[in-house]
């Protein structure tokens, strides 16, 4: 991987047309700025290896609402991070996604209902965090 680090920037924001992030196997220490949410054409975020346990960046904060704009994104990869927080609800709008990688974080809470309506999921893993509760029957639906 490269060796990029510090933060990253809100200016990443202004890039409209942006379809693909990708910026795992780096060394970003960084909270996920809220003008990432604003990218309507983004399809794909990685911020962690899809194919490695080792955490290299590490994301910070919480995953707000507006990431259930991300209407067009298939795959949202943020494993081995320190993500702290609930899943929102509003995830349950990203009707694109086909894989969603939360898995060993420090999530915490119930799974929302909402996640059942993400019909286009193919892999979902939200191991190795602090989540309780039960499993909702809507994931049934998927």
């Amino acid at each position: 991987g490269n060796d990029l680090s510090g933060y990253l920037p809100k200016e990443l924001g202004a890039l409209a047309g942006l379809e693909t992030l990708r910026l795992d196997r780096n060394n970003f220490t960084t909270n996920l700025p809220s003008e990432l949410f604003d990218l309507m054409s983004l399809n794909d975020l990685r911020l962690a290896d899809p194919e490695s346990d080792v955490e290299a960046n590490i994301i910070t904060g919480t995953l707000p609402t507006e990431i259930g704009q991300l209407l067009n994104l298939t795959e949202l990869l943020l494993q081995h991070q320190r993500i702290t927080g609930t899943i929102p609800s509003e995830m349950g709008g990203m009707i694109g996604l086909t894989e969603l990688r939360l898995d060993d974080n420090l999530l915490v809470g119930t799974l929302p209902s909402t996640l059942g309506d993400l019909s286009n999921l193919e892999i979902i893993r939200l191991d190795k965090n602090l989540l309780n509760g039960t499993l909702p029957s809507e994931l049934g639906q998927l």
